[in-house]
């Protein structure tokens, strides 16, 4: 679990979700008490106490079972999925993540005593939680809740986007959001996945509620959000916003902007949203410069439709410019890069050139380590996509060759094939361009690689042949 958003959940409800992800690290789901108690940092009685709760959870991960025997438990069928449902249900049983809903959203309408009878808690219990939770959340990044109203939404988003935790005051607040939205999906000619769909509830929810409690954007907010044209789809949108809500005419053009920097901050666009975007060039100048680079880089030219895909890939991950902050909606640290950078070196290298012309580049903000690091799996993976593995590098020639005779042997073709991404060829016979040779018996004659499979490939075995794949791509590169 991010470190992050450990403060929202109570100490108890911490150290189960705690349990299960230390379990789901074991190859096996298994530890023993000692192992556990080590790890947790907690005592026997305080292990036990967990055990019992688990129990409970039966009717949250209904495809995951456990057993406890000679002081060793042991998980059936323990993945991420029924992690994820754990932190969901044990943020929901904590007093704190309750106390940070009714203080940012107060998604119920209650008065601080009614939320506490509600609760049965005490008025100090109430504001001793609620000090302690603030403290935990870090001073200065309150203090910037507390004065910016963009910033604060885009949190609370982002709070309960990470905990998979929606929910709506009620079924007519839920119906008019959902149509709200599907509205703003048509005039903006959006097509959004499954994933950004639920952001938008999620976004929306945030925004009902603010307003509701008197939170509303103003003036003092124009500098936190993206600049705005006022084009006739504008207008479509503060009149569709305007009659829905209702709002006035300055207020409307207000949420026609935060809406557009939420698209733009987690990645979603269109011609509609761009043609509305005022310093849109500024993007366009950023993407000119990196495809020049990735031109001269590769040394040769790309099919007319990838370099079209490409640019527009980049132009979506540069339009994060006009955002005035950095948002971050991702969950991938830096410490994956040394992968990449060994799997895909040239790829690799062309990502981190990408992210020194867009450092360089003249916009309004600079960009911090933690933008950095996004804006390298952004690129990197845009790379991997859009241009074709054989205009990074040669590829790896592997011949394969079995003496259990043509059925199996394109057996072990077929597997070797689910290395395709690693820019593998297979050829038909040894050949001088051969790298790896795959058989069951060696071959003294061969000079490269070889790789000798007795039996049929096991996990194991797939991962020599990876590593091996990827060694030879670093000689080649060097």
């Amino acid at each position: 679990m991010l470190q992050e958003f450990v403060p929202f959940l109570d100490k108890n409800n911490y150290q189960i979700v705690r349990f299960f992800e230390f379990l789901l690290e074991k190859d096996d789901f298994s530890a023993n008490y000692k192992e556990i108690e080590d790890a947790l940092n907690i005592s026997s009685y305080k292990l036990q106490e967990i055990i019992s709760a688990i129990h409970s959870l039966g009717h949250e991960i209904k495809d995951v079972s456990f057993s406890v025997e000679n002081n060793k438990v042991t998980f059936t069928g323990l993945d991420t999925v029924a992690v994820r449902k754990v932190i969901l249900h044990e943020v929901r049983r904590s007093i704190r993540f309750k106390v940070f809903l009714h203080a940012f959203l107060n998604p119920h309408d209650l008065s601080d005593k009614e939320f506490q009878k509600h609760e049965g808690i005490s008025r100090a219990t109430y504001f001793r939680i609620k000090n302690k939770l603030l403290h935990e959340i870090g001073s200065d990044l309150i203090k910037k809740l507390s004065t910016n109203e963009v910033a604060c939404r885009f949190y609370i988003f982002n709070v309960l986007y990470y905990f998979s935790y929606l929910t709506f005051p009620n079924a007519s607040v839920k119906k008019r959001i959902s149509n709200t939205i599907n509205r703003a999906i048509i005039i903006a000619q959006l097509s959004p996945t499954n994933c950004q769909h639920k952001q938008y509830l999620y976004f929306g929810i945030v925004n009902f509620c603010r307003d509701r409690i008197g939170r509303r954007l103003s003036h003092t907010e124009d500098k936190h959000l993206v600049q705005a044209k006022m084009t006739s789809n504008t207008k479509k949108f503060m009149s569709f916003f305007s009659k829905t809500w209702p709002l006035a005419a300055n207020n409307s053009f207000w949420y026609v902007r935060i809406i557009s920097t939420f698209l733009l901050a987690t990645g979603t666009t269109s011609q509609v949203i761009i043609g509305s975007l005022k310093n849109y060039g500024q993007v366009e100048k950023l993407t000119s410069k990196q495809m020049s680079l990735v031109h001269d880089f590769l040394r040769k030219d790309l099919t007319a439709q990838n370099d079209d895909k490409l640019t527009k890939a980049l132009a979506n991950i540069n339009a994060k410019i006009l955002v005035p902050f950095f948002f971050n909606n991702s969950y991938q640290s830096v410490y994956n890069q040394k992968y990449y950078a060994e799997s895909y070196t040239t790829v690799d290298k062309l990502a981190k050139l990408l992210i020194t012309i867009r450092e360089k580049f003249q916009s309004k903000r600079s960009i911090n380590q933690t933008e950095r690091v996004q804006l390298y799996y952004s690129y990197l993976f845009v790379l991997m996509s859009e241009i074709p593995q054989n205009n990074f590098s040669e590829p790896v020639h592997i011949a394969v060759d079995f003496s259990q005779g043509f059925e199996y042997t394109n057996y072990i073709k077929e597997k070797v094939s689910e290395l395709t991404f690693l820019n593998v060829k297979l050829d038909n016979f040894i050949n001088p361009k051969t790298d790896i040779y795959v058989a069951n018996n060696i071959d003294p004659s061969f000079k490269n690689k070889q790789i000798v499979w007795d039996h049929p490939p096991l996990s194991k075995d797939m991962l020599q042949l990876h590593d091996s794949i990827i060694q030879i791509k670093k000689e080649k590169n060097i």
